[in-house]
Parts: structure tokens; C-alpha cells; sequence
């Protein structure tokens, strides 16, 4: 128990800033939750919820909740992930487009004649002069 005035003014103080902090950390766990399962899911509001929780990241790291690198690393992650999940739905999508390209050719492909290959041309050798010294 704290003995003089001033204590028990830091005690309130400490109190206090543990419930701000309780409650923006509690803030920030279900902003990362959420973006985190949107850019699983791939929709459309993946990038407005990966924005919130970045912006939530950066406040609790302003207002001293979390340390600068536990701040950086965590938006490291949550980049990495969106950055992932987007590269692989463009993959997706390259590769769909191009599924539907060949079903299209292979249609094509078989109305054409084959042709006769042209026989290669034997390659000319030539030979080097041999360079003469020079005298001095």
C-alpha cells in the first residue's frame, strides 16, 4: 500500500492508463482479426480493414501500447499476407483466362493442316587468317 500522497496519485494514474490500454489493445486484436480474415477470404473490403488495423497499429504505437518494432512487425505480417493473397488471386485469374484461351485454340488447332518442315542449310565454315608479327 502506498504511504504518501503522491502514491496513491500514481496508483490512480497507473490504473487509469491500464484501462485506456486494455482497451485499445482490445480494439486492435479484433482490427487484426478482421482484416486478417478478409484478405482470407478475398473480398472486397480487405483493403479498407488492412488500412484500419495499420492506422490502429500505428496509434497504439504512438500512445506507447506497443514498442516500435512490435508495431513494424506486425504490419509486416499483415503486408506479406495481403501481398500473398493478391499475387495468387492474380494467378488465379491469368490462369482461368488462359484455360478459356486454350479450350478456344485446341478448337482451332485441329481444322489445320500440318506442313512439312524445311530441311536445315549446312553451315559454312570459314577459317581464320593467321596474323603476321610485326618487326621492329
Amino acid at each position: 500500500m502506498a504511504n504518501t500522497k503522491s502514491e496513491k496519485k500514481n496508483i490512480i494514474k497507473i490504473k487509469r492508463n491500464r484501462n485506456r490500454n486494455i482497451h485499445l489493445l482490445s480494439i486492435l486484436k479484433t482490427n487484426m482479426k478482421n482484416a486478417v480474415t478478409s484478405i482470407m477470404e478475398n473480398s472486397d473490403q480487405s483493403t479498407e480493414k488492412l488500412r484500419l488495423a495499420i492506422k490502429t497499429i500505428d496509434k497504439s504505437n504512438s500512445k506507447g501500447i506497443l514498442k516500435k518494432n512490435n508495431a513494424s512487425r506486425q504490419k509486416s505480417k499483415l503486408m506479406k499476407l495481403y501481398n500473398k493473397m493478391i499475387t495468387s488471386s492474380a494467378e488465379k485469374t491469368v490462369t482461368t483466362d488462359e484455360a478459356k484461351k486454350t479450350k478456344t485454340t485446341k478448337a482451332k488447332s485441329t481444322t489445320k493442316k500440318t506442313t512439312a518442315k524445311k530441311s536445315s542449310t549446312a553451315k559454312k565454315t570459314t577459317t581464320k587468317k593467321v596474323a603476321s608479327k610485326a618487326k621492329s
